[in-house]
């Protein structure tokens, strides 16, 4: 199949990409990223509600040795969400000064050939 320039009559394939423009990604890189994309905001996700469990946790522990229920468990879980949201905007920031980063973390080249079974 082929298309037709206007401006001078030569036909073109239909499938060239025209000078200067950048080549379309194929269908398999456009997947990883959406799965590379995805599988960072799940961490960021459990990363935020982890800390919120663990210093609420620790908040109620506290609490529940001190008798001052329910006062360092609040404190503990808005500890915990602050830290939480350090976590996931520390993540964002090397996300976007590094994009490629955690692409390269789950992918194997053939220099990762390492034994670690001999001592």
């Amino acid at each position: 199949m082929t298309q037709t320039d206007p401006g001078d009559g030569d036909a073109l394939p239909s499938n060239d990409v025209p000078a200067g423009a950048a080549p379309a990604a194929s269908a398999g890189e456009s997947r990883r990223d959406l799965w590379n994309q995805l599988d960072q905001s799940s961490i960021m996700s459990v990363e935020l509600i982890a800390a919120i469990l663990v210093w609420g946790g620790i908040g109620w522990l506290v609490d529940g040795w001190l008798g001052t229920t329910p006062w360092v468990f609040g404190f503990g879980v808005m500890l915990g969400f602050g830290a939480g949201l350090y976590l996931v905007w520390m993540r964002s920031e090397r996300d976007q000064q590094y994009p490629n980063a955690a692409a390269r973390a789950h992918t194997r080249t053939p220099d990762d050939t390492t034994d670690t079974t001999k001592g």
